[in-house]
């Protein structure tokens, strides 16, 4: 998303658009799984260009305690704000973007909140069935 700073007034302007899901970075631990929508709320405040930002997509992993498949939705609000320096015509958004996303991605991505994992001893997935295993 490219902003031409000469067009921009002290109103508020609304631009959308999409980034894909490959210019973000598919890592192996998370896949998006659907184009990135990004809406950005884009105002000039004296020499500051500032923007708000929403971002919707979807992405897949597997879980980190059971290795199971998830498939969660991304939603994501945060702010931005440029220096406009004399004679700058354009600010490129999408590289920031693309930060924002990646620092907004989960650390740990679970199934759901209470997942008992694997047994460290069988692998059973402890979410389907309760192992025989000793305890310790």
């Amino acid at each position: 998303m490219k902003v031409i700073v000469r067009d921009l007034g002290t109103e508020e302007n609304v631009m959308t658009g999409e980034i894909k899901p490959e210019i973000v970075g598919n890592e192996d631990a998370i896949r998006f799984t659907k184009p990135i929508k990004v809406a950005a709320k884009v105002q000039r405040v004296d020499n500051t260009l500032v923007v708000k930002v929403k971002v919707d997509s979807g992405f897949a992993s597997i879980c980190s305690r059971c290795a199971e498949d998830v498939v969660s939705d991304l939603q994501s609000e945060f702010w931005l704000d440029f220096d406009i320096p004399a004679g700058v015509e354009t600010i490129e958004l999408d590289d920031d973007i693309r930060q924002e996303i990646l620092v907004g991605l989960p650390v740990k991505i679970l199934c759901m909140e209470n997942c008992q994992g694997l047994c460290p001893r069988c692998g059973k997935n402890l979410n389907q069935v309760q192992c025989q295993c000793k305890k310790d």
